[in-house]
């Protein structure tokens, strides 16, 4: 080739690209915003279907498309226009995919940390800042730099956990396959699973959910575990082998087949009794085989029978239920309960402790309850260290020991169980066991009560009915009582029964506290039965009776209730108004039994 000849060519065309781009900049600058925006996604939409479309590893064809997406840049890189700006990114972002796949990973990774720079303060581009960071991670991890891929995949999450779950959600795949091929087995099933969840919550699944049900499966497998691999290749199996899921991948029988050719690879590895727990999984799951719990119960006998102590835990759930149509059966629940927890299985050590405490398939004997309850708990346990500590608590099977108890609600609480929270919580707003410490006590409180549990949510708003820990805020009594009352909880009916009753939070109405009384008076809740009394006996929100209000009264004062015995002593109703109606002012006597 005559270079001579030639170099003026290339010469011309420069020229003329450089002065059509020129021309287009100008021309660009008198359109309008939105019309900017169009051109600009027009020409993205021109060269993205092109990678989409054309071999991407052609080295012209990806010049061409680079072009394309750095005239993007080089005409609207400037522009403030959030719908320009977003394809302005996308752009970027797309070329440095090509660059990482082309094996020029500085240069992809230098693209994807200019797209970080320029646009991470934009909210409308953010998610195309999450894609980007993703990116650069796998152009890290491609190019060997193992630390820092992993430093950035952990810095997706951290930014943008909510709102991005798809680059997220890659970001611990990537992180997972890191892990893993540096042996960390541990750490990389972590993250396969946040990343299968993350996939799971938007719906997808693609190869990427693919990639991390068979990740997990594969590190499970490396590590010995070969009963947890077999469940993640049939969960993966199960997901996948819906015929009327048409967003399953194209190739998912090709998948499902080489799943179930390993799957059968670690059975090899297996016991007889494992093998059976396996059997009885997929009768039980449909996974597989036609689902069909006789089956299944008789595959978890035998495998239980050989000693597989995950079976003996399922057996022993089977018949304190009566699941899977075996009827409820408390002593076969018990038996299959002690022979999992004397191999050590801490959930099976609690479910012997429970029966053992409430006498169920087994004499009651609360020695043996604490006995299996600190097995379990010893072993990190939270129901069983919350259910230790209330037995310290009331000095059953055990001495009385307030600080013992409070010792392990706070090991409980510490592991985000609600009951644990609320329990702890009780203990530092009375003092018992440890100093008095309301503020602390609140904050326990709202952990147990965004758990949805009743007593939490109740003591919280009696918190703030007090003003003890948080600034006296009758409103948020009310808030707090509702949830509490939502739940069906006879304390919070009557508490806010009396808001209403007094205006307390809430515009006042006579007839709206007379409806939460009756609610909670109808639970037997002896303060309730004597507020419902009062309505009665002075007509507030009913019309007057003085025979419902001596009966109310008398139920109230069977339980004790005095302002009960007090009211019933008066001589006659009609008229009095003595009687006032009562919050529940002493929680000092109110630790109530957290049951799961």
């Amino acid at each position: 080739m005559n270079m001579r000849r030639v170099f003026p060519i290339l010469i011309s065309i420069a020229m003329a690209v450089l002065i059509s781009a020129c021309q287009a900049i100008n021309q660009d600058k008198t359109l309008s915003p939105d019309e900017r925006a169009k051109v600009a996604e027009g020409l993205f939409w021109k060269a993205s279907k092109r990678v989409r479309t054309e071999d991407v590893n052609n080295a012209n064809l990806d010049a061409l498309r680079i072009a394309n997406f750095d005239e993007i840049n080089r005409r609207f890189g400037n522009d403030d226009y959030p719908r320009t700006r977003y394809w302005v990114a996308n752009a970027l972002t797309l070329k440095g995919y090509i660059l990482g796949e082309q094996g020029k990973f500085d240069a992809a990774i230098a693209i994807f940390e200019e797209v970080d720079r320029r646009f991470a303060d934009d909210p409308a581009v953010l998610p195309l800042v999450a894609q980007a960071l993703f990116l650069k991670g796998e152009a890290l991890q491609k190019k060997g730099k193992f630390e820092a891929a992993i430093d950035v995949y952990n810095e997706v999450p951290q930014r943008f956990e909510r709102g991005m779950l798809e680059s997220v959600a890659k970001a611990y795949l990537g992180k997972a396959d890191v892990l893993k091929d540096q042996g960390e087995f541990e750490a990389a099933i972590v993250a396969y699973d946040k990343a299968y969840n993350r996939f799971h919550a938007i719906n997808e699944a693609s190869m990427n959910a693919v990639k991390a049900l068979i990740g997990k499966a594969e590190t499970l497998n490396k590590q010995g575990k070969f009963e947890d691999a077999v469940a993640a290749y049939d969960v993966f199996v199960c997901r996948f082998n819906d015929p009327t899921d048409s967003d399953n991948p194209p190739n998912k029988h090709e998948l499902i087949a080489k799943a179930i050719i390993d799957k059968a690879e670690v059975l090899k590895n297996m016991e007889e009794a494992e093998i059976h727990y396996i059997h009885a999984r997929m009768y039980a799951r449909g996974c597989g085989v036609a689902q069909n719990d006789a089956e299944a119960v008789k595959w978890y006998r035998s495998s239980a029978e050989r000693g597989n102590v995950q079976a003996q835990l399922e057996l022993g759930r089977i018949y304190a239920i009566g699941l899977m149509g075996a009827a409820k059966n408390d002593t076969e629940a018990v038996k299959w309960y002690r022979k999992a927890a004397e191999q050590g299985h801490k959930e099976a050590q609690y479910g012997l402790g429970w029966r053992y405490a409430e006498g169920q398939g087994v004499d009651r004997n609360t020695t043996e309850a604490v006995k299996w309850y600190r097995k379990a708990a010893e072993q990190g346990d939270s129901y069983a260290q919350n259910k230790l500590g209330a037995m310290y608590f009331i000095g059953q099977g055990v001495a009385q020991d307030d600080a013992e108890a409070v010792a392990w609600f706070r090991r409980s609480a510490e592991q985000r169980d609600a009951c644990g929270q609320y329990s702890l919580g009780w203990m530092l707003a009375n003092g018992r066991g440890v100093a008095r410490n309301d503020v602390e006590a609140v904050e326990w409180y709202i952990e147990a009560a965004k758990r949805r549990r009743a007593t939490a949510q109740y003591d919280l708003g009696w918190m703030y009915y007090k003003g003890r820990g948080v600034i006296k805020d009758a409103t948020q009594a009310v808030k707090w009582y509702r949830e509490a009352a939502f739940h069906g909880y006879a304390l919070a009916y009557n508490d806010l029964g009396v808001m209403y009753a007094k205006g307390w939070g809430v515009a006042r109405d006579d007839a709206e506290a007379v409806r939460w009384f009756r609610k909670a008076a109808e639970q037997e809740y002896a303060n309730a039965q004597y507020n419902l009394g009062v309505m009665y006996a002075k007509g507030l929100g009913v019309a007057q009776d003085n025979a419902n209000a001596v009966m109310w009264y008398r139920k109230a004062a069977k339980k004790g209730n005095k302002a009960a015995q007090g009211a019933l002593k008066a001589k006659g109703f009609k008229g009095k108004r003595e009687q006032a109606i009562r919050a529940n002012e002493d929680r000092s006597h109110l630790f109530i039994m957290c049951n799961y």
